[in-house]
């Protein structure tokens, strides 16, 4: 719109709503809910009273040309009668000269339904500022392909798919379209709307990320530590028996060679029913020496799997780091023990 028709449409306006001087049409003092409160009713009614100044004081702030105050002004007198004609057809205005001109479109569309009565010149330049208004926006049909889904552009809430009708945005470029329902489809869509046209925005929303439940894995801990448990007691079992061997060898070769002293030189040490009595010692001490050395390794064998166990569930867990370097341990008898070998 020119300049020089909005000074018209703003004189037009504010001569037939008594902003500038002139008379007041019948008209829209018709208007549905328009008429102005009497002195008396406004001082009986708080609420009408707070109506009446903040329409004064808007009045006098589009008098000045201060489109911003009037606006504000114009919009609390609107939140409280939102049905007054006069206050919206003034509110429209100040956002049309503010450059709010959605907002001024909606308010025009409300002025019109509700300004039953009004005289044909009035209803015309209402008329040509909500045309005015409509030429800066676009008419956008937004479908989405699911139901109940909240819908907004650029911040703003447009309602819940499916809307009943085209919605009015500003036009522009990168209007963002977001659309998300409860359960958590969502979708967004970039557009740029030229100024007078109707497009329409068909969203796809997409499905709701895939919660990756991890598998349980309640054995992993008492069997890390049964493994850890079993391998202590295994290794320190077989550390306590081959000493044990030790002991028991070192008795016997000791007692084996006193036995031998007293022998002559081709005589054997000890034979079956020798009556030597420290022959039979002998021999106990010959057989523990032996079972404690097998019970040894067994206990450096079970533990040396267990602990090996334990290491490889600890490093194969659930984990993002990588893996350490494999680790091999193995366990062989020796004539005095065991002997551990491996990489770790």
């Amino acid at each position: 719109m020119t300049g020089r028709k909005i000074q018209a449409c703003s004189l037009a306006l504010g001569i037939v709503l008594g902003i500038c001087p002139g008379t007041t049409s019948d008209a829209w003092a018709q208007a549905k809910g328009a008429k102005p409160p009497t002195k008396k009713t406004a001082g009986n009614d708080p609420e009408t009273a707070e109506f009446e100044k903040h329409f004064a004081a808007g009045q006098a702030a589009a008098k000045a040309n201060r489109w911003d105050a009037a606006r504000q002004e114009f919009l609390a007198a609107f939140d409280i009668k939102p049905d007054s004609a006069p206050t919206v057809a003034l509110l429209a205005q100040a956002e049309m000269a503010t450059g709010r001109h959605r907002e001024a479109a909606e308010h025009l569309d409300i002025f019109l339904e509700y300004a039953v009565g009004l005289a044909p010149e009035d209803r015309k330049i209402a008329e040509d500022l909500m045309i005015e208004a409509q030429s800066k926006l676009a008419i956008v049909t937004v479908k989405v392909d699911k139901p109940g889904a909240k819908i907004t552009v650029d911040g703003r809430n447009l309602g819940t798919s499916p809307l009943p009708e085209p919605v009015l945005v500003d036009a522009g470029q990168g209007r963002r379209f977001e659309a998300e329902t409860p359960d958590g489809w969502r979708g967004k869509l970039v557009v740029d709307l030229a100024p007078r046209t109707t497009p329409t925005v068909d969203m796809k929303l997409n499905s709701p990320p895939t919660k990756v439940i991890k598998e349980a894995q309640t054995w992993r801990t008492p069997l890390l530590f049964t493994g850890i448990g079993l391998g202590v007691v295994g290794i320190g079992a077989g550390v306590g028996f081959t000493v044990a061997a030790y002991g028991k060898n070192d008795e016997a070769t000791k007692l084996g060679n006193e036995i031998k002293f007293d022998r002559t030189v081709n005589e054997k040490l000890c034979v079956a029913n020798d009556p030597d009595p420290r022959c039979k010692t002998l021999g106990d001490l010959e057989q523990k020496r032996d079972l404690f050395r097998t019970v040894g390794i067994v206990g450096f064998a079970v533990g040396g799997v267990a602990a090996v166990g334990a290491l490889v569930l600890a490093v194969t867990g659930p984990s993002k780091t990588p893996a350490p370097k494999k680790t091999s341990l193995i366990v062989l008898p020796s004539p005095r023990g065991v002997v551990l070998s491996g990489t770790f």
